[in-house]
């Protein structure tokens, strides 16, 4: 607001007997003035505004003077300084306008202050009835003077405010415009009578129409002839609600109609406004066409995933069975040749010993050997084809008891070795305790067959309190353990983990440790079923750890 000191200030000039009038409305003022506050302080509770300009105001009239405004007025009337009393009512004035106070309030207080006053003044100086009406014109003088300072600045201030206002309002109507100008919906306004009063630029693409030509026009214009009357009912309706905005549509899909006549689907929302009691709305409107045929497309290609998965049902339940018949056959077929073999080499060492020379009788045994490996390999493939196909029976399993049994049928296998096991108790999942137990039977075999070359083994089965990796199984459920199997012997290099678990992958010779190759891809697929996960961490010489993770 601009700071009026600079302004000139016009002084008043009093005649003789009005400069000792004020002196005795002085006198009379401040020896009464406790009395006059507390009358003016009764009224505040009956005046809205009262309250506020007798705790704010500065100027002579009001009963919440500080000492320096008192001083103001006293040099006024003792010493004729006038101007620093004036610049006070003007401030004054810039005050009650910027707080958004009326004039006619202050007025009030004047009156109030008036009135209250002159029982005073009367009872001073009635006796002489002069100079009572001099004190009272002299007081009624300074105070229209107040007054008329007061409300010149006043008026200049509300003026300034007012111009402020109408310039922010021009700023804002300029920056709304520019907004739906350069928006990517549709914007449409209508008026209580449905008629088109604003049609923005993204409209007039998304409809192939004019503002200039729609503007004025019903709003059913711009919708197919079928859609019209239930629209209309749908906009009245929404008027009559107490809601300010809503989605359209919601009895069944909104078209918009373009100026060659061709529809296209849209999603609108609609919001109203109620000013001077007319109502009006605003619509925004989207097109769909991109996202229905986006949807439609979606829909063919479900259908489509829907048939290939049917089909590729069939296929796999096909294989299966080829797998089992497969399975029959290298059940009953192949064993048949490989005991065979392995029953006449035995024979001929047996019965032909003597006649065989020590190379020809360590081929035999060459021939033993493969053929009873080749019948090991045999059964872990079957096994690790009834992993895979076997139907899950989960339950809630302790997995302590069950490592324990596992442990000591390695201990009783081998009681030679001394092997020390820490099971952690009280480890339970929900899981098929076959499977699992062909898992466990894995993961503790592996360790007790990696550490058989340590004095001292060491092999511990318990939970880890580290996160679960995610589960190849999105769908599923429930939360993870992570639970682990560590021990102290060979380990494996980090370079060739990605091999631990695939069929027939070893990283160590067959003479050190021997095996087929098929219990870590095992419990991979054990795990895997089970909606869980399992890796490895291990060092060359410094023992291996296996992860694995249950529901």
């Amino acid at each position: 607001m601009n700071d009026r000191r600079n302004v000139s200030v016009p002084i008043p000039k009093l005649s003789p007997a009005e400069a000792k009038g004020l002196k005795d409305y002085w006198k009379v003022y401040e020896a009464r003035r406790t009395e006059i506050e507390a009358e003016l302080r009764h009224m505040a509770g009956r005046h809205p505004e009262f309250k506020f300009i007798l705790q704010n105001s500065s100027s002579q009239q009001s009963p919440g003077l500080d000492g320096a405004s008192l001083e103001m007025q006293r040099r006024v009337i003792f010493d004729q300084e006038w101007e620093p009393y004036i610049r006070n009512l003007q401030a004054q004035g810039m005050r009650y306008a910027e707080a958004g106070l009326s004039f006619h309030a202050w007025l009030d207080v004047v009156n109030a202050f008036r009135r209250s006053i002159k029982p005073h003044l009367f009872e001073a100086y009635g006796k002489s009835p002069k100079r009572f009406i001099t004190a009272v014109t002299s007081m009624d003088r300074l105070l229209d003077t107040a007054m008329s300072v007061i409300g010149e600045s006043y008026i200049e201030t509300k003026q300034e405010l007012i111009a402020q206002q109408q310039t922010s309002i021009q700023r804002g109507q300029m920056q709304l415009a520019g907004i739906i100008n350069s928006a990517m919906d549709a914007i449409i306004m209508i008026d209580e009578d449905q008629r088109i009063t604003l049609f923005n630029p993204a409209a007039e693409e998304l409809f192939q129409r004019f503002a200039d030509k729609v503007i004025g026009q019903p709003l059913t214009t711009l919708i197919p002839e079928r859609q019209r009357e239930q629209h209309e009912k749908d906009v009245r309706a929404f008027g009559l609600t107490s809601s300010t905005k809503r989605s359209m549509g919601r009895l069944g899909m909104v078209f918009g109609l373009r100026a060659n006549g061709e529809e296209f689907p849209l999603e609108v929302s609609i919001s109203k406004v109620e000013v001077d009691g007319k109502k009006s709305f605003t619509a925004i409107a989207r097109d769909l066409t991109e996202r229905k045929q986006v949807e439609a497309e979606i829909r063919q290609l479900n259908a489509g995933l829907e048939q290939r998965v049917k089909d590729r049902t069939v296929q796999l339940e096909v294989a299966n069975k080829e797998l089992e018949a497969f399975a029959y056959s290298v059940s009953h077929d192949l064993r048949a040749p490989l005991r065979a073999i392995d029953g006449f080499s035995a024979a001929l060492l047996e019965d032909y010993a003597s006649q065989l020379p020590p190379d020809g009788q360590g081929y035999l045994e060459r021939v033993r050997n493969a053929a009873q490996h080749m019948a090991e390999l045999i059964d872990d493939l079957l096994n690790l084809s009834r992993v895979t196909r076997a139907s899950l029976q989960p339950d809630i399993i302790d997995l302590s008891a069950m490592a324990r049994v596992v442990a000591s049928a390695l201990q009783d296998m081998h009681p030679e070795r001394k092997v020390r096991f820490t099971i952690a108790p009280d480890l339970k999942a929900h899981a098929d305790a076959h499977l699992l137990k062909i898992a466990l039977e894995n993961l503790l075999g592996n360790a007790w067959k990696f550490t058989s070359k340590r004095e001292e083994a060491r092999i511990e089965f318990g939970i880890s309190a580290r996160p679960p990796r995610p589960a190849p199984d999105a769908g599923a459920g429930g939360e993870l353990k992570t639970f682990f199997v560590s021990d102290n012997g060979a380990g494996f290099d980090m370079a060739y983990v990605d091999k631990l678990f695939g069929a027939f992958q070893r990283l160590h010779a067959e003479s050190e440790f021997p095996g087929s190759g098929i219990g870590l891809a095992t419990v991979q697929r054990i795990i895997h079923r089970h909606g869980g996960h399992v890796w490895a961490e291990g060092a060359v010489d410094r023992g291996a750890t296996f992860y694995f993770t249950l529901p």
